[in-house]
């Protein structure tokens, strides 16, 4: 049987998401929401996005989806993108909230755009509408289209 490589990727991330996570009845600790697997489920069509460093993985999310609707119309059904934030990435998932209190922006060498000063905020969580068309892509602008953004909770420990 002839297998595409589309499927061997996420058939292997699903294994390592399996592996990892285990038999659902091992993992009854409450303080773990897991409920975003649901989703994951539901969707017709799923993407699973690794970022080890920041960069390219909001624009390749980004892509994804839209290729989605340009292959099969914005109809296709409930499409689910998995951004996976860890180790150099994690502060790209964090609310702006712990960009102001903490100097992430400082310690990351990122600046904000509008005052060229370290940033007191996620540049990646908002991007304005005249980016996105240019090709950024912004974490809310995925959510909306159906994303999920997790970020590992060891890197965050870390």
């Amino acid at each position: 049987m002839e297998h595409s490589r589309r499927s061997f990727i996420v058939q292997a991330a699903g294994m390592g998401a399996v592996a990892a996570l285990g038999p659902a009845e091992l993992q009854s600790d409450p303080k773990w929401d897991l409920s975003w697997l649901d989703t994951v489920k539901k969707a017709k069509r799923r993407a699973v996005f690794d970022a080890p460093s920041p960069g390219v993985v909001f624009d390749l999310a980004r892509r994804w989806y839209d290729n989605i609707d340009t292959a099969y119309g914005r109809s296709a059904g409930r499409c689910c993108a998995v951004l996976n934030l860890r180790t150099r990435s994690t502060a790209g998932g964090l609310a702006d909230s712990m960009w102001a209190k903490y100097p992430i922006g400082e310690d990351l060498k990122v600046n904000d755009p509008d005052t060229n000063a370290p940033t007191k905020r996620n540049v990646d969580l908002r991007v304005a509408a005249d980016k996105i068309a240019i090709g950024y892509g912004s974490i809310e602008d995925l959510q909306k289209r159906g994303a999920i953004v997790i970020v590992c909770d060891f890197a965050l420990g870390h």
